[in-house]
């Protein structure tokens, strides 16, 4: 399967429908994250959010394709928190095609592909109702470094784990 898939840089001008139809395909979620379905405001703002004081440049979304289909995608902030950290705010895998080691893949492929352009640290939070992110990232080398307390995800407040992974 891992040769059977591409990956390539998205853009909101040209990969609108494509994102819009994958968030579709997570429902689970976001219903999980925020207690409802994300609006065309809420897609649109996934092409722009990066934290306060960071260039929109330093926003990469990796999108995972096989034969043309969008899987899955990844939202990497580079030089976040530092220059040599790229931040995963997000990481969505079609739920059709979970358990299929994609996502395993995919993150693999970002991975070596930050490691190649220097980067020496990858750092991402997972709220803690979200068993199948927590177990995903800590049988991929990410250990804890930090846990915050509830804060408010739309309809729903949740704890909130960080951690890295050095590469």
């Amino acid at each position: 399967m891992q040769d059977t898939l591409s990956y390539r840089r998205l853009i909101l001008e040209k990969d609108f429908d494509l994102l819009k139809d994958l968030v579709a395909s997570c429902s689970d979620y976001y219903m999980l994250l925020d207690g409802y379905l994300p609006t065309f405001k809420d897609i649109e703002a996934l092409f722009s959010h990066v934290p306060t004081d960071t260039p929109i440049e330093n926003l990469e979304i990796t999108g995972i394709f096989e034969d043309g289909k969008l899987l899955g995608a990844i939202w990497g902030t580079k030089f976040y928190p530092d220059d040599e950290t790229v931040y995963i705010a997000l990481y969505l895998v079609n739920e059709e095609h979970r358990s299929r080691g994609i996502g395993r893949i995919g993150f693999e492929y970002f991975e070596e592909d930050l490691r190649s352009k220097g980067f020496k640290f990858l750092r991402l939070a997972v709220v803690k109702d979200n068993e199948i992110g927590l177990s995903f990232w800590k049988n991929n080398g990410f250990e804890s470094i930090k846990s915050y307390p509830s804060r408010q995800f739309g309809l729903k407040w949740h704890e909130i784990e960080e951690f890295v992974k050095p590469i």
